[in-house]
């Protein structure tokens, strides 16, 4: 059966409009048509195979494939999930009993820190945390991006990692936490030269690390993708404005970055006011 007509029976029968491949064929096809949409995270855009991956890592812990594309991204080759979605599929576990998350101290004494604590089903509480003093021993305290903008944010997301990864890997299927593993060193660039001069070998490798401005361009991307509105996307965008990104086409793809989430929630906005007011007569 066709996607096509699969959508239109459904229609018919006046069931909720879900989308539902059952095959590979229809979805890859379904894949395609979100690659191409303005919905697509950059990330994916034009990339249909990369989405139907991650539609399938989503529906094996239990995420919509919407909500899969939505919250699962790869970050140095390593599928991972936003921290939200990975509690989502935690409090959906029938071992699941409660969680809570707190913070203790203060930025301005320089000890503040984010708890967390899972109640699993047969076990004792479990509570992890993450202070301002590992954060800083990490070299993540005066990290550019999301940890100058949120750093109670990001104390709370690596508290909770360690907690339900910890807890509830069953359920999580041992994919990575979003928040904590963008936070690890990105791979050094290998260039090979084959027979370098002056050199008894065959083959040097020459160890590149990453520009200081390419690895801000990539927290600019993490910092648009995981933007919560328009207010916070434009604040996003003024502090990109004040980077000199001469010689580059990273300003060019932040823009076209920038836009498809400005148009995702534009359309999220119209969505939200059909709902509340319904459809204007005429």
């Amino acid at each position: 059966m066709s996607m096509q007509r699969s959508i239109t029976q459904q229609a018919k029968s006046h069931a909720p409009f879900v989308i539902a491949p059952t095959n590979i064929s229809e979805a890859m096809e379904y894949s395609k048509m979100i690659a191409s949409s303005c919905f697509c995270p950059a990330t994916m855009k034009g990339k249909p195979g990369d989405i139907l991956v991650a539609m399938q890592l989503g529906a094996e812990i239990g995420l919509s494939p919407m909500q899969a594309l939505q919250n699962i991204a790869v970050i140095n080759g390593k599928p991972c999930v936003y921290g939200d979605a990975a509690l989502a599929v935690v409090i959906s576990s029938p071992n699941y009993i409660s969680h809570k998350e707190w913070f203790e101290g203060s930025i301005a004494e320089g000890n503040l820190t984010a708890f967390c604590s899972v109640l699993r089903r047969n076990s004792e509480e479990y509570i992890k945390s993450f202070s301002m003093e590992e954060a800083k021993k990490a070299g993540l305290w005066t990290k550019a991006g999301v940890w100058q903008q949120y750093p109670t944010r990001m104390l709370q997301m690596r508290a909770r990692s360690f907690a339900i990864r910890d807890k509830f890997a069953d359920a999580l299927r041992g994919i990575n936490i979003r928040e904590e593993v963008e936070d690890y060193n990105k791979p050094v660039k290998r260039v090979s030269l084959v027979n370098f001069p002056k050199k008894r070998v065959d083959q040097i490798e020459i160890i590149v690390p990453p520009t200081d401005l390419e690895t801000e361009y990539l927290n600019f991307i993490s910092e648009i993708e995981g933007s919560g509105d328009l207010g916070e996307l434009e604040d996003i965008f003024n502090r990109i404005k004040k980077v000199n990104w001469e010689g580059t086409d990273y300003r060019k793809k932040l823009i076209e970055n920038k836009d498809e989430r400005k148009a995702f929630f534009q359309a999220k906005n119209t969505e939200n006011i059909n709902e509340e007011f319904g459809d204007i007569p005429q």
